[in-house]
């Protein structure tokens, strides 16, 4: 498991791969069909049907290399993802580091002053009324 979302296959089951190739709807052992060829080849009549199981046997070993290239294509793809989460961390962490603390405070102290004036003068306005203006 790389992340919550994220999980990949670590191996394939190696029952799978050379146990139960499918030829023709059948599952047959690959090391049964190696077999049948070595003895076919000793007695020097290789069948049609032979090679065609290995050549079955060559296409259910190229999808199982293709899960496992999906799988790795994954691991790259998240390992790309998390180091520009380090860069744009990193990026962000120095932005704090670089900021001026003093002009900071400054800044904020103006704020609260500027807030203050504003509620005071809220305040003033709000205790007279109409005919303390009108006079």
């Amino acid at each position: 498991q790389i992340s919550d979302s994220l999980r990949v296959n670590t191996g394939l089951d190696g029952a799978d791969v050379f146990m139960r190739v499918d030829i023709d709807g059948n599952v047959k052992p690959f090391f049964d069909i190696l077999t049948s060829m070595e003895k076919e080849l000793q007695e020097g009549a290789l069948k049609n049907e032979t090679l065609t199981e290995l050549d079955s046997c060559v296409d259910h070993f190229a999808i199982n290399q293709t899960r496992v290239g999906a799988e790795l294509s994954k691991l790259d793809y998240q390992r790309a993802a998390m180091e520009r989460r380090i860069v744009l961390m990193d990026e962000n962490l120095s932005g704090m580091e670089d900021a001026d603390l003093a002009n900071l405070i400054s800044e904020l102290q103006g704020m609260i002053v500027n807030r203050d004036a504003a509620h005071r003068t809220f305040m003033q306005i709000g205790q007279h009324s109409l005919f303390d203006y009108i006079r």
